[in-house]
């Protein structure tokens, strides 16, 4: 049962529907080019043309990935889109049930172009997370506190930020 353009029901949950959302990258991918065109060529105020294709590949260098060799190049935009799905699977799941997984996270700082989530599409977008529980709250504290803050633990915490 469809119930959105991108979601179904299936086992009594909703997910992502694979095809819906191949064809939806498809779509924005072909728009990609232009909408790039019209925001940094047409008023550009140098005159000096920008390519795509240059933005891309510089694009991706800031996400450390390889541009030069190929195979590498091919293998690191997968991992990228394989986690920029499995992202769009956490975001699903912890609005319409609950947390799937306290410790993952998007290991990047930049999403991928969406022709290459297109061209990437796995065979389903069943992705499996860990769950755990999550952790306390002075765990947590101790998590993203400096080290000089120590002192807003109690005191048998204290020396774990040291």
């Amino acid at each position: 049962m469809n119930c959105g353009n991108l979601t179904k029901i299936t086992q009594n949950r909703i997910t992502l529907e694979l095809d819906s959302c191949i064809y939806f990258f498809e779509l924005l991918s072909k728009n990609e080019e232009l909408l790039y065109n019209q925001k940094f060529n047409s008023n550009s105020k140098n005159n000096i043309e920008n390519s795509f294709s240059d933005f891309k590949i510089n694009y991706y260098k800031k996400l450390n990935i390889d541009t030069d060799n190929s195979v590498a190049f091919k293998v690191q935009k997968n991992k990228l889109c394989k986690e920029y799905l499995k992202g769009i699977c956490f975001v699903l799941n912890y609005y319409l049930y609950d947390i799937p997984d306290w410790y993952w996270y998007y290991p990047y700082h930049y999403s991928p172009f969406t022709y290459e989530v297109w061209k990437y599409f796995p065979d389903n977008l069943d992705f499996k997370f860990d769950y755990a529980p999550p952790l306390s709250s002075f765990e947590q504290l101790i998590c993203v506190l400096p080290p000089n803050k120590s002192t807003l633990l109690p005191e048998p915490l204290r020396p774990l930020m040291t």
